[in-house]
């Protein structure tokens, strides 16, 4: 007899259904995935609003990335980054004596010594970077493009974003306006000095 059972079809159904449901509930997405849907349905708003064109669309897929990292990072308890303008690096003779280039020398550098987010990304680069003959490129700064940046535009998500981080990346933005400023003077007061190493230290890092 050839004919089908509706029971045993029937019953192949439901364990099909309960598979996808399976399936669905695996690809469930992550509170990180969640934070960057939500983020660029602003954006998105927000594009929208104003129109597109290149430079707009550049700054709002940068802000994307730049508050999705960050997010990363306040969800791990770390602080946002700051990266100082200038910071000491490798000279040209080091060049020549690349893989013998020591964690050490890279984590003593004047401005990369006590800035977290800059010796995160040696001591995490640096077994690869020596596998590939670039401890020269890892101490000039080449790899600091793996750090969170700043957001060019600011909002926070409800309920997400804690307001302490924000205000931190807040902090750090204008302080990188004001030495975009002042780079136009050659002069900076002692006292301001002090004023901003304690700043660094303050918001910088942890």
């Amino acid at each position: 007899d050839n004919t089908w059972d509706p029971s045993i079809i029937l019953e192949n159904s439901d364990i099909t259904k309960h598979i996808i449901s399976e399936n669905d509930h695996e690809k469930k997405k992550t509170e990180v995935e969640l934070y960057e849907a939500e983020t660029w349905d602003y954006l998105q708003t927000l594009m929208t609003e104003e129109g597109e064109d290149e430079e707009v669309s550049h700054e709002y897929l940068q802000t994307w990335d730049a508050k999705t990292c960050n997010y990363q990072r306040q969800r791990l308890g770390k602080s946002p980054c700051y990266i100082p303008k200038e910071y000491e690096k490798c000279t040209e003779s080091d060049k020549l004596r690349g893989d013998d280039i020591t964690m050490d020398e890279l984590l003593n550098k004047e401005g990369v010594s006590g800035n977290t987010c800059l010796e995160e990304v040696r001591q995490s680069f640096y077994a690869y970077a020596k596998s590939m003959g670039m401890l020269y490129e890892l101490c000039q700064g080449e790899f600091d493009i793996n750090i969170c940046q700043i957001p060019k535009i600011d909002f926070m998500i409800d309920e997400k974003d804690d307001t302490g981080y924000y205000a931190k990346m807040k902090a750090i933005k204008a302080r990188i306006k004001r030495e975009e400023n002042d780079n136009i003077d050659d002069i900076v007061p002692c006292a301001n000095i002090i004023g901003d190493e304690a700043f660094v230290n303050d918001i910088g890092d942890e």
